[in-house]
């Protein structure tokens, strides 16, 4: 029986935790967790504790030892762990990133590879390493990003690969660090659909072919209406839901090439709007399906070019 401290937090990483309870010999001993959080949810449900990282620690170390924990798996955690915290357990501790290392270390891999309109992405467990996402990679899957895909589209699709990927991993790394059995990479292989590649021993990642994303914050999604349409859609779709894109009516109007004026003129020109969703039509031209006047309901842009402005 392998027994499991899981840290994690959002909705996206609820496959990972699911699946590992449902697998035999794996018992999932504690939960590590913001509060109120979607995965402390899960746990109160499964009657799993939730503890701080200080209390897990104090009960995994001597004298008190009332806690065996084999392996800490990590998935959305969003906090930094110690070294001495995450080489607690005899099997380390194990990372489920969003992308395939190195390209892409940090906090928004998912965001970042839909703006950047790259074409594939992946998933990747590694071992946890001293800096940030810089460890040794265990497994990845390839998937292809879809011209129509949202950051919150595939971060639950990630996360669903990636908890499969994990409960065929675990095994072959319990085995590797209990009789270090595999002496070099296995072949590449097909997990369901995706290319898989797992590599016993890890293998070590190339710092110098990585690439870092950054904590967006709420200015990143102001709209810069000098950009190409292509861009701005990307922008719409990497940062769906947060931080969303925005401008105000006046930058829209203009942008829009509107050429009549805003109805309640002054008072509303400033009034920032969220755009929820956008297309490109035949030609590349930017189409704004929908969107939110800030303190209102989500409207059609038909909605909006009826309400605020004139004919």
């Amino acid at each position: 029986m392998m027994n499991v401290a899981f840290f994690g937090s959002p909705d996206f990483v609820l496959p990972v935790i699911t699946e590992l309870g449902s697998v035999p010999d794996t018992n999932i001993s504690a939960v590590v967790t913001a509060n109120h959080s979607p995965v402390e949810q899960w746990a109160i449900k499964h009657s799993i504790p939730t503890l701080a990282t200080r209390t897990l620690k104090q009960k995994m170390k001597p004298p008190a030892s009332e806690l065996s924990i084999d392996i800490f798996i990590i998935a959305g955690y969003g906090k930094f762990l110690s070294q001495e915290t995450v080489n607690l357990p005899r099997y380390g501790s194990l990372n489920i990133h969003p992308s395939l290392l190195p390209k892409l270390r940090g906090t928004s891999p998912v965001k970042t590879a839909v703006l950047n309109n790259d074409k594939t992405t992946g998933v990747t467990i590694m071992q946890m390493g001293q800096g940030m996402d810089d460890g040794p990679i265990i497994a990845q899957s390839r998937i292809t990003i879809a011209e129509q895909d949202t950051a919150s589209d595939l971060l639950p699709k990630l996360f669903t690969i990636g908890a499969k990927l994990l409960v065929h991993t675990l095994p072959l790394w319990e085995n590797f660090i209990t009789n270090h059995a595999a002496n070099r990479s296995l072949p590449p292989t097909l997990l369901g659909t995706e290319e898989t590649n797992i590599f016993l021993p890890p293998k070590p990642q190339n710092h110098h072919l990585a690439t870092f994303t950054k904590k967006l914050t709420r200015e990143d999604g102001q709209i810069d209406w000098s950009k190409p349409g292509n861009e701005i859609d990307r922008m719409a779709r990497a940062f769906n839901p947060w931080p969303g894109i925005w401008t105000d009516i006046a930058s829209l109007r203009s942008a829009q090439a509107q050429n009549s004026p805003i109805r309640d003129r002054t008072r509303s020109k400033k009034r920032r709007v969220k755009i929820i969703k956008t297309h490109l039509d035949k030609t590349g031209k930017l189409i704004i399906d929908s969107l939110q006047i800030e303190g209102g309901n989500i409207i059609s842009w038909e909605e909006f070019a009826n309400g605020y402005l004139t004919q």
